[in-house]
């Protein structure tokens, strides 16, 4: 199964572009995961949290904070990619369409995470996922994945996108339901 991969600066639109697309599969199941920054807090640091996506109810707590970042310095926190982000991967059945948003620096020392993810990419699931548009191993290896078709997103194009990508999809969902998915 070949993957969508996104790619993107920060705030250019890659997830609104895949919830649009996502939302045009309403019945369709969907595994995998959010990362969500929140507002500043007392400290004037955001947090980021990770979601199950497989979840409507999200929660905000030490179990899933992913990291903070503070004067545009994130400071990444892999206990919770190591535990809470592995368990969210690790239990996504096979055939399944799975969103990853975001994928970025944070999980850089998240082996086991970043394992999982290669794990999921390789597999005969369906994943969507959005990269940040930043330069590290782990992230550009993904780029240069065959299993993968990658979109970059940009001010010019993200308003096209959209209809270059869904009929995509829909194929590859239609795939992944004629296989079982």
């Amino acid at each position: 199964m070949k993957n969508i991969l996104i790619c993107g600066a920060r705030g250019i639109g890659k997830s609104t572009l895949i919830n649009r697309l996502l939302a045009d599969f309403p019945d369709m199941p969907i595994f995998g995961f959010y990362t969500k920054k929140e507002q500043p807090a007392g400290d004037g640091c955001c947090p980021v949290y990770i979601h199950d996506a497989s979840k409507s109810i999200r929660f905000y707590d030490n179990i899933n904070l992913v990291g903070k970042c503070k004067d545009c310095h994130g400071f990444a926190i892999p206990t919770a990619f190591e535990e809470y982000g592995v368990e969210i991967l690790h239990k996504i059945p096979h055939k399944s369409l799975v969103v990853m948003d975001e994928i970025g620096f944070f999980e850089s020392s998240a082996y086991t995470f970043r394992s999982e993810i290669i794990r999921l990419i390789s597999s005969d699931c369906l994943v969507v996922a959005a990269i940040k548009d930043k330069t590290t191993d782990f992230l550009d290896s993904l780029r240069k994945r065959d299993d993968s078709d990658v979109f970059y997103i940009d001010l010019d194009n993200r308003d096209c996108l959209y209809a270059e990508i869904k009929p995509i999809l829909s194929a590859r969902i239609d795939e992944l339901a004629e296989y079982g998915g």
